[in-house]
């Protein structure tokens, strides 16, 4: 027989509760749980941290820009330092100042009118230098038939010159003046130097290298050969087409005018082994003897 205090016969369910439900709560709801992403994880249930100022995009660009110009900044003051200390250096530093001026090739007659013509101020910086200047200020000096400036660091000027060499002497009274080969009178000397012939010009006419009669003297003496030319005592050119002189013995060679000037220098060598007084070579297809 049934006990009426049995544990299903004395509690009535609760109303509401749908029958067969357990009266506890923790049973009657579903357990909560929190959703899964879709690798398994939980997300966090923390509010998403506020970015601070220094992660801010625009302010990061911002930062980069003033980098930036710091740089550039930083550079351009690097940059105008070195120029203006290359400026210094170059125009107002001592460095570079010349303190030796070398002449080379003068003869020590002419050495020390080349020296005063080639000297140069002091704190005269070489790389201001003109040399052209230098140039034209030695070149006036009559020997010097060329010159050649350069600069060499640090502080050294490097003159070289060429003079002129005498290939005639035009008597000009009690002296006589040195010619070269350009026609150029550039010197006066009390008497030709030895193997310097006399050069005979036309009454009047100074030596010169716009003289038509100077030029072809010179220009006939040069065609010649050097153990021939050393011979010649005197030279005498009455015109451009009337050039003569004379070698040793008293012998004269009549040349004619500047031109054929090797051909007529081969005709006559051989013809000066002939005997006779007067040579004309002026024609030299028919050279005579006489």
């Amino acid at each position: 027989m049934a006990r009426s205090g049995g544990p299903t016969s004395g509690r009535r369910p609760r109303q509401g509760a749908p029958e067969g439900a357990s009266t506890r709560s923790g049973a009657a709801r579903p357990r909560a749980g929190r959703a899964r992403d879709g690798r398994g994880r939980r997300p966090s249930s923390r509010p998403p941290r506020d970015r601070g100022p220094r992660d801010h995009p625009a302010l990061d660009a911002r930062n980069r820009r003033h980098r930036a110009l710091r740089r550039r900044i930083t550079a351009a003051v690097v940059l105008l330092a070195a120029v203006g200390g290359l400026v210094w250096l170059l125009a107002f530093s001592p460095v570079f100042d010349v303190r030796d001026v070398e002449v080379t090739g003068a003869s020590p007659e002419a050495l020390p009118a080349v020296r005063d013509a080639a000297a140069v101020p002091p704190e005269t910086s070489l790389l201001w230098l003109s040399t052209s200047d230098l140039d034209a200020r030695v070149a006036t000096i009559p020997r010097v038939a060329s010159v050649d400036v350069r600069r060499s660091l640090p502080g050294t000027v490097t003159v070289t010159v060429s003079e002129r060499e005498p290939v005639a002497a035009v008597p000009l009274g009690p002296a006589v003046a040195l010619v070269d080969d350009t026609g150029f009178a550039y010197r006066t000397l009390p008497a030709p130097p030895p193997g310097i012939p006399r050069l005979v010009l036309p009454p009047a006419v100074a030596p010169s290298p716009a003289d038509p009669a100077t030029v072809a003297a010179v220009r006939v003496l040069g065609a010649l050969p050097p153990a021939l030319r050393r011979t010649v005592t005197e030279v005498r050119a009455a015109s451009a087409y009337d050039v003569s002189f004379t070698v040793d013995g008293g012998r004269t060679v009549r040349w004619g005018a500047d031109g054929e000037d090797e051909r007529k220098a081969a005709v006559l060598g051989p013809l000066l082994t002939r005997p006779g007084q007067t040579f004309d070579v002026s024609t030299p297809e028919l050279p005579v003897v006489s």
